[in-house]
């Protein structure tokens, strides 16, 4: 639906979006799909390495159409 209305980009947020089971699923249908890609992220679950691997394996190729927003207040 997004394609067909020609919308550039996703954005993922809410919550904590790497927390979303299907989120990498999610994330590469968007990249492979040429979607640019907003990820509003703590960033904590990267703290763990099996996350961080899938993270980097989904998006690796794809860096140039994202854009990552974190929080810096002492509330995330």
């Amino acid at each position: 639906m997004a394609k067909e209305n020609q919308i550039p980009a996703l954005n993922f947020f809410g919550g904590e979006p790497l927390l979303n089971p299907r989120v990498f699923s999610m994330l590469q249908t968007a990249l492979e799909n040429d979607f640019g890609l907003i990820l509003a992220t703590n960033c904590r679950p990267l703290d763990n390495e099996t996350i961080f691997e899938k993270f980097l394996e989904v998006t690796r190729k794809h860096k140039e159409r994202m854009f990552i927003a974190t929080a810096r207040d002492k509330f995330h």
